[in-house]
């Protein structure tokens, strides 16, 4: 009797393993259906990314070549922002792809061309606040914004803020 419970309970544990089994298998191929269609989704996100990109490009670079005809823009001024301009769908492409930051993208290209790093830091330095703060986030969003802003460089009227402690020199300075 002892035999035949024991041989019972064996049977129950055999029965709950291939359950337990079949289970796990449904799962797992329901997890690489999902991870099918996101690798699908992803794909297609990045080509439709490389797509708006280079056609951000081109604008970008449309509008600073209007800058530089009109001469609102030096000769090496011009071929810092257009190297950056020229490159803006790959660094986007390479910081959504990738997961690296704009700098680390900078890098990258910087190092397989003839254009220093330390050159392009000094370009951006030199220009107006909202490329700088927009270049300075790190980020595609930014960098994007900063590439528009460098593209019209010329046209932006940005207005020069004064300290308030020469904005009230200069207040007292016309009371007197």
């Amino acid at each position: 009797m002892l035999l035949f419970g024991l041989c019972g309970l064996l049977v129950v544990i055999v029965i709950y393993l291939v359950i337990r089994t079949q289970m796990l298998q449904q799962e797992l191929n329901q997890q690489k259906l999902w991870q099918k269609s996101a690798d699908k989704q992803r794909r297609y996100l990045l080509q439709n990314m490389g797509y708006l990109s280079a056609e951000l490009q081109n604008n970008l670079i449309k509008g600073l070549n209007k800058t530089h005809q009109h001469r609102l823009i030096s000769q090496r001024d011009y071929e810092l922002a257009l190297f950056i301009l020229n490159n803006t769908s790959n660094i986007v492409l390479m910081c959504f792809e990738k997961g690296l930051t704009v700098q680390e993208a900078m890098k990258k290209l910087t190092n397989s061309s003839g254009i220093d790093m330390e050159e392009l830091r000094k370009f951006i330095a030199e220009q107006p606040n909202p490329v700088r703060m927009a270049w300075s986030k790190n980020q595609p969003s930014g960098f994007i914004r900063a590439c528009s802003l460098i593209s019209m460089t010329g046209q932006l009227d940005v207005p020069q803020t004064i300290s308030h402690k020469q904005a009230n020199k200069d207040a007292h300075a016309e009371l007197a």
